[in-house]
């Protein structure tokens, strides 16, 4: 499965050209203001969209990515994924939170993209993102 990684620029105007399951990720800033505004480019191929709403730092208006919504990132995957050949996902600027939910996705669901050449080339990616979802996916029974 081909991963593609973006900011929300891109996102919008991209058009995929192969069936394609995407993640759209807004921080609480973005949420109460834009979401709704940046729709994905209308395309038949996207098969499944789904959104998620956290942040990629702390603070007392912010909130984080939870197990709650790794577990269920990881399944809202699991079954939406069969018939996709492109991952996209996406969150403001596609540098900390989008690599971080990527990576992880690759590793749990053997994707066929290389880690050490994502990790190198992501390697600003929010590992303490890439990290819940991997303990997620353990208790899940999906990752030892």
């Amino acid at each position: 499965m081909n991963i593609l990684i973006m900011g929300l620029g891109q996102a919008v105007s991209h058009c995929p050209a192969k069936p394609t399951y995407a993640i759209r990720i807004w921080s609480n800033f973005d949420d109460s203001l834009f979401r709704g505004m940046f729709p994905l480019r209308g395309s038949a191929n996207y098969k499944s969209v789904r959104e998620y709403t956290f942040d990629a730092v702390s603070d007392q208006e912010k909130r984080l990515l939870t197990p709650e919504i790794a577990r269920q990132i990881i399944t809202d995957f699991g079954e939406g994924r069969s018939e996709c050949g492109e991952l996209l996902v996406h969150c403001s600027k596609g540098e900390s939170r989008s690599p971080a939910v990527a990576i992880a996705l690759n590793e749990i669901f053997s994707l066929g993209e290389d880690m050490e050449k994502l990790k190198n080339v992501y390697s600003e990616a929010n590992w303490r993102v890439y990290e819940t979802i991997l303990k997620e996916a353990e208790k899940l029974g999906l990752k030892k």
